[in-house]
């Protein structure tokens, strides 16, 4: 990475919120040392994620704006929010800036869970090189998950890393007897995963 490389990160801010707070940032504190590192080789962040199910419309409870203050306290330094990133006068004025810029709730645009070439083309202005820490949505055909790893050179973030290595553990070489233990509030994206264990 060189200082000023624009970097796209796909980060996993799918948060729990009560009554309009966040009231478990363990999902933003786990991509932190992937944005530590980034920031420490100069390069300019930019952090792309989801929350909820939207279904292609704007859902105010469920923007990426209150994501803003946690991410600049846990980081240390200034976050930005950009509500647009389809805004080409925006990106012109921001492309190159090097404070970190958080964009709005993706699936709110059509186009993030149709894995969309035009959309996945616009977020792909804002970066040089895209980086993978959403974990989560590995499985998910979306325009950040898989179009855009087509279009800029692609890496895995800390967070992937370290989820793919706990991952190989336990299917390659686990330690007997062995106890999965699968959280989530969507039995039906638990089930396949459950099967394959068994």
């Amino acid at each position: 990475i060189k200082s000023g490389m624009r970097v796209i990160v796909r980060a996993d801010f799918d948060v729990a919120v009560e009554k309009g707070r966040i009231t478990d940032d363990y999902r933003i504190r786990e991509v932190i040392p992937t944005l530590r590192f980034l920031l420490q080789k100069g390069a300019n962040v930019r952090v792309l994620s989801h929350r909820g199910r939207p279904g292609g419309q704007r859902v105010p409870a469920l923007s990426q704006k209150m994501i803003i203050p946690v991410l600049s306290k846990l980081i240390g330094r200034k976050a930005v929010f950009v509500k647009d990133p389809l805004d080409k006068k925006l990106l012109r004025k921001r492309t190159d800036t090097a404070e970190i810029l958080v964009f709005e709730n993706l699936r709110f645009w059509p186009g993030e869970e149709k894995n969309d070439r035009i959309f996945a083309d616009s977020l792909a202005e804002w970066g040089d090189i895209y980086t993978n820490d959403a974990f989560a949505n590995c499985h998910r055909s979306h325009a950040s998950m898989i179009g855009l790893p087509r279009l800029l050179p692609a890496y895995a973030g800390f967070r992937l890393e370290k989820e793919m290595k706990a991952l190989k553990s336990f299917l390659h070489t686990p330690k007997r007897p062995l106890i999965v233990i699968i959280g989530g509030a969507k039995i039906e994206t638990k089930l396949p995963l459950i099967r394959h264990f068994l």
